[in-house]
């Protein structure tokens, strides 16, 4: 799905969901696109089969059962004022609008505080080299081996650099924070997206069937929406079954938590004046696999794009008690 940043910056967002083929390449060279986020999702046979097509895709191994699926996001070289492939991320201007894509910040096999600072002091200095303030960041993505045992741990850290980096009154980034089997070496992975410029404007997301996170304590926004002159790029963060009060919805019942948590990202976008329609790339994770065809029957029947979506099995969400979760990327263009 193509989106027009500024008057002609143009943005792709692809999913490819049976990525062992070469169409995917075929299209970036047909296209003359640069890859500015890349993940793979595979499994570990598999793997050596794969040609990823940037320089620092996230790899994240996941069931045997599913094929090799693969989101990017690209841009169209012709519509580039400048660009700059840094030894942390990507930057790219156009008109009065820039973008910085982190690459993935690793820790080490050390699973400590210390290590899980120093992926922030990665993201500090690439900030801090491209200009761009902590206030700029509109989105992160947090993933850890083992959320269940290093969740409190990823918040602790969090929340002091958030408490450095946002006053009240600042807009907190859209966020996900679950469990994926990372092939790198290291244990949690932090990426980010940030914009500035006067091209672009930032807002809050919000959901009226859940309340706003950091009213239990989280660090982060249900969504974010970057509105530019000729389009929208809603940003839903990490979305399970979750109540006004911030706890879990339908104990046990995983179709019930399905639902609720599709209904939870169709209010969000319908806040925003978008539907499923507009969605341009999503990920699902279920801690049991055994409930996929379940799902992705709840999936289709609410006419959600399975096509633009990546599937991980057997995946602890940041409660035990959650069941499912899913994160968006959704786009409006002007008509």
């Amino acid at each position: 799905m193509e989106c027009l940043v500024g008057n002609h910056l143009v943005l792709e967002y692809i999913v490819d969901t049976d990525a062992l083929g070469g169409n995917l390449v075929n299209h970036l060279c047909d296209n003359d696109l640069l890859v500015l986020q890349e993940r793979i999702v595979s499994p570990p046979e598999k793997l050596s089969l794969v040609k990823p097509v940037s320089d620092n895709p996230l790899v994240i191994l996941n069931d045997s059962s599913l094929p090799v699926q693969r989101s990017v996001v690209a841009v169209q070289k012709a519509g580039i004022d400048s660009f700059e492939r840094l030894d942390s991320g990507v930057l790219l201007a156009s008109d009065d609008i820039r973008l910085l894509f982190s690459y993935p910040f690793l820790t080490g096999k050390d699973i400590s505080f210390d290590s899980f600072n120093e992926a922030y002091r990665g993201l500090e200095a690439l900030l801090l080299q491209t200009g761009f303030t902590e206030t700029n960041i509109a989105r992160t993505w947090f993933l850890v081996k083992d959320i269940l045992r290093d969740y409190d741990l990823l918040n602790q850290v969090r929340d002091q650099w958030f408490a450095k980096w946002f006053k009240k009154g600042d807009f907190i980034p859209a966020s996900t924070g679950i469990q994926s089997r990372i092939n790198q070496e290291g244990y949690f992975s932090l990426e980010c997206l940030a914009v500035d410029g006067a091209g672009i404007a930032v807002e809050q997301m919000h959901c009226s069937l859940q309340n706003e996170p950091i009213e239990y304590g989280k660090m982060f926004s249900r969504g974010i929406l970057l509105s530019m002159a000729q389009s929208r790029i809603a940003l839903i963060s990490g979305t399970a079954s979750t109540d006004k009060f911030g706890e879990v919805k339908y104990f046990g019942d995983i179709a019930r938590q399905c639902q609720h948590m599709l209904d939870s990202v169709s209010d969000l976008l319908n806040g925003v004046g978008m539907d499923f329609e507009n969605v341009a790339q999503a990920m699902l994770w279920l801690k049991h696999g055994e409930d996929r065809e379940l799902c992705l029957d709840i999936l289709s029947r609410n006419g959600f794009p399975l096509e633009r979506c990546v599937l991980q099995l057997d995946c602890d969400v940041c409660r035990d008690e959650w069941l499912c979760e899913m994160e968006i990327t959704a786009v409006k263009n002007a008509s």
